[in-house]
């Protein structure tokens, strides 16, 4: 009994372990913060989280704007393409002085009209028509007649192609390039479109299986 006594008294208590003989208990003598965030630690946060937003927003913005002139560009281009599908497919099909007509092809810097027996997209019962293409009011207009006609005023117009900045027409003979074409028993070796449509600009020329009849 006096052993196990002095073997508890060489023991050191707890209170002479933690905080200078007292007792520890867990969570006593620790600082603990309840207030929170502060005023300005909120405010920049938002003033973060606002930025974030704008970003976003404008990149989402871009994006879209992109896209949209992406498309209306792709629009523009595939109808200045059939624009010019057409017009190749009908001066390949040109047909001059039909009947002793002097001005079965006239040639401005602006306009451009002539007979083709090309399939009509308005008579196509009738075998020849006489079409024109020039702008206006920044369209680009083509208008069909048909050759065999009984009515005065007949004639077919439509836009086939808007916001067109610039139209212009040029016609080689073999030797020159001509911004008018006033040969009456002779049709131009090629014709040049030169077209801008929203600020872009096309060019591309045609050639003419009748042309090159220079006059002597």
């Amino acid at each position: 009994m006096y052993k196990i006594r002095k073997f508890y008294a060489g023991l050191k208590s707890p209170r002479d372990k933690v905080g200078g003989g007292k007792v520890f208990q867990p969570g006593v003598g620790r600082r603990i913060s309840a207030a929170g965030f502060t005023l300005l630690e909120i405010l920049i946060a938002t003033a973060i989280f606002l930025m974030l937003i704008v970003a976003l927003y404008s990149a989402y913005a871009q994006v879209i704007k992109t896209r949209e002139i992406t498309s209306f560009r792709g629009e523009e281009e595939f109808y200045t393409r059939l624009l010019v599908q057409r017009l190749n497919q009908e001066l390949a099909s040109l047909v001059f002085n039909p009947a002793g007509i002097a001005s079965s092809f006239s040639g401005e810097k602006d306009s451009l009209s002539f007979y083709t027996d090309a399939y009509s997209l308005y008579y196509p019962a009738n075998p020849l028509t006489r079409v024109s293409y020039f702008r206006e009011d920044e369209k680009v207009y083509r208008e069909e007649f048909p050759y065999l006609s009984l009515e005065e005023d007949e004639s077919k117009k439509f836009v086939i192609l808007e916001k067109v900045e610039e139209l212009e027409f040029s016609y080689f003979d073999g030797r020159r390039w001509q911004d008018k074409w006033e040969k009456k028993d002779a049709v131009p070796l090629r014709v040049k479109m030169e077209i801008k449509v929203n600020g872009v600009s096309y060019s591309t020329s045609f050639y003419l299986p009748l042309g090159g009849k220079l006059e002597r």
